[in-house]
């Protein structure tokens, strides 16, 4: 059974490789019938042009018949059964010109033979996936295969009933058309030279006249004696039989049906060529519409741009945040009952946080979870990107990357088929993977001379790149946090006094695994790593220690001469999950009126880390007195010294309870 999918696997994927040469013969086909049409075949040619025809026809016939027999009933259900089946009909006519017998009307049949041309529909509807190279295409149809892949089509998603609807009435209806046209076309003007030549002959009075009459209409002229020559009777001499050939009549009716079929091919062309870039708008809108909801407006444009960073996987240092509504909860079980006031107010919070992630700093909104935001700033999806893109490029960062992984996806499919009981198709399959693993190897070290090659011709590039790579982070850490700072501002201008105003933000630096993490049917295009579960204990941790915004040591790192921002140290603490103290920092905007602030808690923190309690509880209420309202992380170290005072012991490490 095994052996008979394999083989009928393969003749599957051979059907499917003759399909554009398929397409080549019926645009030959319907070219070699526009020169037939217009008459500018010599006669001595006629005989391999006519053989030519039946040629490409037996083709299209050999065509269908393998079709019905590997395909079964898919394709005899399909369209495209129908369609092949009508352009199989001009053998009928080849036949019979080769044995020299064939009527008008079969003629105007050959223009079928053109049907395979909507065949090209088929082609541009499935031509998804870019030309790469052999080594990630393969690599790519592993991925698909283990459930790995992003540019999927549900089976749902691939039926086309008005595109086949319209297959079956457009492609006869314009067929017959044409046959139709062609053929009055034909009958007017043999019509109206056999109305002139009888009249002429009639008209004759002498022998001399009717032997002009047989020059001018020579019978040796016609193409095909059987269909243009004719006799007509004279009346001189016993009313002899006078043969003529009407081929003139033939020619000027080929040539305008020649023109006919050059302007509704042209019309079909112009037609299908507006109607495609229509319906590419369309699509591209109503897609992008579609995705821009569930996806942020960077993924979604990479997924335009550069499907395939989409595809792959990859390790990226970024800067992800949490955000979280304070007072949710007790905001849900007051107005538990009125549910769409709860959304209305909620969604001023989000809509807020979505325009500065999204509009103001181009980050991606990873997932909205309840009353909380997740998102993040950098990678391919980043404008900050674009620091790092040409020196990449010198060194083959990029290429190398998905290359290694190619590597990997192909050793992974290796080991599989090892771990399975082999049959002939799986040795086929392994020797296969064997000769394109050896390929990306190749790939792999062609890339690295090229980068060894750049490097010797430009010995400081490593640096620069080592450079651009701290700048990047910095600016992507800057935009991260200056990015929260707004939206805990906004949030807290909001006019509504019923409305949440207070947030809880965890922001963390590092790197994470980007990619589509979902299921096999779902899409999950996430963020992984340390870093995310740092950043997602720093949320709560941030309202435990009295804080709006809390981030990590990485972070502070890269922005503590940052002009624009400032900030304080948080005592150490530990969370959950985490087994090291945390060193934590929160983020200000630059305002004269902190500094004060600022030196009395980094003094406060310094003596509470000495074990000072009572001087740490000085310098702590002269910070929590600088600020109007007070400062709650100020009151809560407060509490910390004055309860360990109590005890007689040193403030030690604050575990918080998420």
């Amino acid at each position: 059974m095994a052996k008979q999918d394999a083989r009928k696997s393969r003749l599957e994927q051979i059907l499917d490789r003759s399909t554009n040469p398929i397409l080549v013969l019926a645009a030959l086909a319907v070219i070699l019938y526009v020169l037939e049409l217009f008459r500018v075949v010599p006669p001595s040619l006629l005989p391999l042009f006519l053989w030519a025809n039946f040629i490409i026809d037996l083709l299209f016939l050999i065509d269908l018949v393998a079709k019905c027999v590997i395909l079964g009933r898919n394709y005899l259900r399909s369209p495209w059964f129908f369609i092949d089946l009508i352009s199989t009909l001009p053998i009928i006519s080849s036949a019979l010109e080769l044995l020299g017998a064939v009527g008008p009307q079969l003629q105007a049949t050959r223009v079928a033979r053109g049907a395979r041309v909507a065949r090209i529909a088929r082609v541009a509807r499935v031509a998804r996936l870019a030309k790469v190279a052999r080594v990630a295409r393969l690599a790519t149809a592993i991925r698909a295969r283990r459930g790995l892949t992003f540019l999927k089509l549900s089976e749902g998603a691939q039926e086309t009933p008005a595109f086949n609807r319209s297959l079956f009435i457009g492609v006869p209806a314009l067929l017959l058309a044409f046959i139709l046209a062609s053929t009055f076309i034909t009958k007017k003007e043999v019509d109206k030279l056999l109305t002139s030549l009888s009249q002429r002959i009639e008209q004759a009075q002498s022998e001399a006249e009717l032997e002009l009459i047989q020059q001018e209409y020579d019978v040796t002229t016609a193409r095909n004696p059987l269909i243009e020559n004719i006799e007509i009777r004279s009346p001189l001499e016993g009313e002899q039989m006078i043969p003529v050939s009407l081929s003139e009549a033939y020619a000027k009716a080929d040539r305008l049906s020649g023109i006919l079929l050059l302007l509704v091919l042209l019309t079909i062309g112009i037609s299908v060529y507006i109607s495609g870039a229509l319906a590419r708008d369309r699509s591209k809108g109503r897609e992008r519409s579609i995705l821009s909801q569930c996806f942020s407006p960077p993924i979604v444009q990479k997924f335009y741009e550069a499907p395939e960073v989409i595809e792959r996987f990859y390790h990226h240092w970024m800067t992800i945040f949490f955000i979280d509504i304070r007072g949710f909860t007790e905001a849900f079980e007051k107005d538990a009952e009125d549910v769409e006031g709860l959304a209305l107010k909620l969604r001023q919070v989000m809509d807020t946080a979505r325009n500065e992630i999204v509009v103001t700093h181009e980050g991606v909104i990873d997932k909205f979870m309840g009353d909380a935001v997740m998102g993040w700033v950098g990678g391919h999806f980043s404008i900050h990107w674009n620091i790092l893109h040409d020196v990449r490029q010198q060194l083959c960062l990029d290429e190398l990357e998905l290359t290694e992984q190619d590597i990997k996806s192909i050793q992974r499919e290796i080991r599989q088929i090892d771990s399975d009981v082999h049959n002939d198709h799986q040795e086929e399959e392994r020797s296969e993977l064997e000769s394109t693993l050896q390929q990306a190897r190749h790939q792999k070290k062609r890339l690295k001379a090229q980068q060894e090659q750049a490097l010797k011709e430009n010995p400081g590039l490593w640096d620069k790149f080592k450079e651009l790579s701290t700048e990047y982070r910095h600016r992507v850490a800057k935009s991260a946090v200056t990015c929260c700072l707004r939206i805990s501002q906004e949030v807290e201008k909001i006019k509504d006094p019923e409305a949440f105003h207070e947030l809880k933000i965890g922001i963390g630096s590092g790197e994470v695994l980007v990619g589509n993490f979902g299921s096999t049917d779902q899409i999950g295009f996430t963020v992984l790593g340390p870093t995310v579960n740092r950043s997602a204990r720093l949320e709560p941790a941030s309202a435990q220690s009295g804080c709006k915004i809390l981030l990590d040591q990485t972070t502070y790192e890269l922005l503590k001469e940052e002009a624009e921002l400032r900030f304080r140290r948080i005592p150490p603490f530990t969370v959950k999950g985490i087994s090291e103290t945390m060193i934590t920092y929160e983020p200000f905007f630059a305002d004269e009126a902190l500094e004060a602030f600022l030196v009395e808690f980094e003094l406060g923190v310094k003596a509470l880390e000495d074990g000072k309690n009572e001087r740490a509880i000085r310098h702590f209420t002269q910070a929590n007195t600088c600020r109007p309202g007070g400062d709650a992380a100020s009151q809560l170290w407060i509490a910390e010294c004055e309860l360990a005072l109590k005890e007689q012991r040193v403030v030690g490490i604050k575990e918080m309870s998420k």
